[in-house]
């Protein structure tokens, strides 16, 4: 599955496979934007080539996102939302 964080200076939206799944709007006294990216992972992607050995199979059992104060439980979004659990990525 495709999961995009996106934080800009006025919001946080995540989406799971094109569908936005949370959507926060911010408001900062002091954070300046300059600081602020976007970040995106692939979750269940196969690779390229099967000539590495160091590709991780398994399941996520626990995933949370925290962006400042706020949490966000990404397996209970992708259980109401219909998206699997399976993983499959390289090892960092």
């Amino acid at each position: 599955h495709d999961l995009i964080f996106e934080r800009t200076s006025d919001q946080i939206q995540v989406t799971i496979d094109g569908n936005l799944v949370y959507f926060r709007q911010l408001s900062f006294d002091t954070i300046r934007a300059g600081f602020l990216e976007i970040h995106g992972m692939i979750l269940g992607s196969m690779p390229n080539s099967f000539l590495y050995d160091n590709w991780f199979n398994g399941q996520i059992i626990h995933a949370i996102l925290q962006i400042d104060d706020t949490a966000l439980n990404i397996l209970e979004f992708a259980e109401k939302s219909l998206h699997g659990f399976e993983f499959a990525g390289k090892m960092p």
